[in-house]
């Protein structure tokens, strides 16, 4: 296991406990005493842990070649 493979999954699964964190005091809380400012933050928070999520499992680029000189 290369070290990028292991930091990715260290990242994905941080990444998955603070969303079931966000996901688990809302519901926790019952939604209500969430402000409308705050409620936004939280979806783009979520929405970008989510594409976080997606972009690292996605297969490394190859290097772009190099042209001589």
């Amino acid at each position: 296991m290369t070290i990028r493979k292991f930091f990715s999954y260290i990242a994905l699964l941080g990444n998955i406990l603070y969303i079931l964190w966000i996901l688990y005091n809302g519901i926790d809380e019952g939604f209500k005493d969430i402000a409308s400012a705050q409620a936004v933050v939280l979806i783009g928070l979520v929405f970008l842990l989510t594409l976080n999520i997606i972009l690292l499992c996605l297969p490394p680029r190859p290097a772009p070649a190099k042209f001589p000189k």
